[in-house]
């Protein structure tokens, strides 16, 4: 798996997207063959314009047990959506999407998806006897940078980035908890806005996961004041936290361009289209 394309969580469910590069010529039994089950007959490997052509036809909400191998179609419209966005971004030369890394890995970075586990054991997989964690909790790290004097807010009671957590994410969507922080900071459709990194964390018990995401705020000088009492402004060399330092120095270092940064659409709430 090479990057996280997208990241849907709902209360009680949370689902990954990932681009990967097939890396085993001869294993093609892993593609589903026929009869396939409820969900779909079989997987293939197609090249972009077949996909196009595929997708123009309809299934008429058959079951699985009535489709025809002779006239097959797209189950949903996931693979337009995917494909047709790493297709598009062909022309210039990037991968949508945030890096996948594993956090036990030393010198990677601090942009992109990261995975890990806190373990007593020593163990750094992502199950437990073979059971994934549940995810129970939801937090949101928001970077409010002004690019123009090179600043960072920060909360003037504890000095770092503005945070926000949900203990029971049955009770809010990853993307409501986003948005109803970047609406705190005045955030509009004119500032742009993006996202740095993902952390989903299983914890040492194996049974629960936290999922963080740091989205980044761009503001303009002119913006400020529109801000409450309770933000402060200061210099990336003044972050006390070497984490967060790192992290400001890699938003201010990015340009404007959409492939600079991950699009905040990433997040979703649903499987609909994007």
């Amino acid at each position: 798996m090479t990057h996280l394309l997208s990241l849907e969580q709902s209360p009680g469910r949370i689902r990954f997207i990932f681009r990967g590069e097939w890396v085993d010529d001869g294993a093609v039994s892993v593609l589903k063959r026929p009869p396939g089950d409820k969900e779909s007959i079989e997987a293939k490997w197609m090249a972009w314009d077949e996909m196009q052509l595929l997708a123009e036809k309809k299934g008429g909400g058959a079951s699985t047990s009535s489709l025809s191998l002779k006239d097959p179609w797209l189950r949903g419209h996931e693979p337009l959506t995917f494909y047709g966005m790493l297709e598009r971004c062909k022309k210039t030369g990037s991968v949508p999407g945030l890096p996948v890394k594993r956090m036990d890995r030393k010198e990677v970075g601090v942009t992109g998806a990261f995975f890990g586990r806190e373990s007593s054991n020593g163990s750094t997989g992502l199950t437990v006897h073979g059971r994934a964690a549940i995810l129970t909790h939801l937090r949101c790290r928001l970077l409010v940078c002004d690019r123009t004097e090179q600043t960072i807010a920060v909360d003037a009671t504890t000095k770092q980035f503005p945070l926000s957590i949900v203990e029971d994410q049955n009770n809010i969507t990853l993307r409501e908890l986003v948005h109803a922080m970047i609406e705190s900071f005045g955030g509009t459709r004119q500032h742009q806005v993006r996202l740095l990194r993902v952390d989903h964390f299983i914890h040492s018990n194996g049974r629960e996961a936290t999922l963080t995401v740091f989205p980044v705020l761009f503001f303009d000088s002119s913006d400020k004041e529109s801000l409450s009492g309770s933000t402060s402004w200061v210099l990336v060399e003044d972050l006390s936290d070497r984490f967060e330092r790192k992290l400001a120095q890699a938003a201010l270092s990015l340009g404007s361009g959409e492939n600079d940064m991950c699009n905040l659409d990433l997040l979703r709430s649903n499987e609909g289209p994007k």
